[in-house]
This record gives C-alpha cells, sequence and structure tokens, in this order.
C-alpha cells in the first residue's frame, strides 16, 4: 500500500518534531497502549512533571513506527524511553524517567545502586504480569484535554 502525499507529509513532519523534540531535552516515553499499569504509570509521570519534560506514545502508534525498531514495537515488554541520552528499556527506562521529575530524581540514583540484573528481574515480573494484574483496555485512553499534546500518535 503506498502513502499519500498527506500521509507521507505528516510522518516527515511528525519525525521532524521528534528530532527537535529531543534537541530540546525532551524525553519520549513509548509503552503498551491498551496495559493499563503502563497507561496509570503515564497519568502518574504527567502529574509529576509540571514542567512537560516527558512525552508519550504508544508502542502501537505511528511515532514508534519511524523511532524504534519493529521487534521492540512488537514485544510489547518494555516501556522504551529515548532522550538526547541513548535508548533507554526496563528499569534503566524508569530511572531515566525518575531523573526527569522533580522531586523524584532523589530516587533514581539509589534505585540504580540495586543491580540492573535484579531490577530487571524484578521488572521483567511484572512486565509478565501486568494485564492479568491491573487489566487492559481496548485502545489507548485519550488523555485529559490539558495533555493531549503530551501524548503522541
Amino acid at each position: 500500500m503506498t502513502k499519500s502525499k498527506d500521509q507521507v507529509y505528516e510522518t516527515e513532519s511528525l519525525e521532524a518534531r521528534f528530532k527537535t523534540a529531543l534537541r530540546n531535552g525532551q524525553l519520549f516515553v513509548f509503552f503498551d497502549g491498551t496495559c493499563m499499569l503502563c497507561n496509570n504509570f503515564v497519568a502518574w509521570v504527567v502529574s509529576n512533571d509540571p514542567e512537560g519534560a516527558v512525552l508519550f506514545a504508544p508502542l502501537q502508534g505511528k511515532t514508534a513506527q519511524f523511532a524504534l525498531e519493529s521487534s521492540e514495537r512488537d514485544a510489547l515488554s518494555s516501556v522504551i524511553v529515548i532522550s538526547s541520552e541513548g535508548k533507554f528499556t526496563e528499569s534503566e527506562a524508569v530511572a531515566e524517567v525518575l531523573s526527569h521529575l522533580p522531586g523524584w530524581q532523589v530516587w533514581s540514583g539509589p534505585l540504580k545502586l540495586v543491580p540492573l540484573k535484579v531490577r530487571d528481574f524484578a521488572y521483567k515480573v511484572v512486565a509478565r504480569n501486568r494485564k492479568r494484574w491491573f487489566g487492559e483496555s481496548e485502545e489507548c485512553p485519550m488523555p485529559l484535554s490539558e495533555h493531549k499534546d503530551r501524548l503522541w500518535p
């Protein structure tokens, strides 16, 4: 299937905006849009990020199509964070998000003192059971209107 001129322009524009946001120090959190734990994590981050430094996109969305490898999108097994510093997954992604939230940066350092294998093991246990424990949604819930600009397609 070929893309229309409008679809090509929209994707190019989205990619350009994505690169600009990264250059401006913003952080992108890619999450499973149907996972209620993931959606609650997004809502919690938004409520603790008054500066709007953290942006979000579902792994099933358009932004993820150009920003992530297909294997990363299809697995739906980890939140993925992209910043100007690089790409982070699993517990490293959580620590990276915390390091960008006012008042929560203090937890990022101690979290990183726990060995990575231990942190990632705990992350994987929760990730493997998250939909059973917290439920899932048919589609990515829409954010409050004042936060719509933080959720990318």
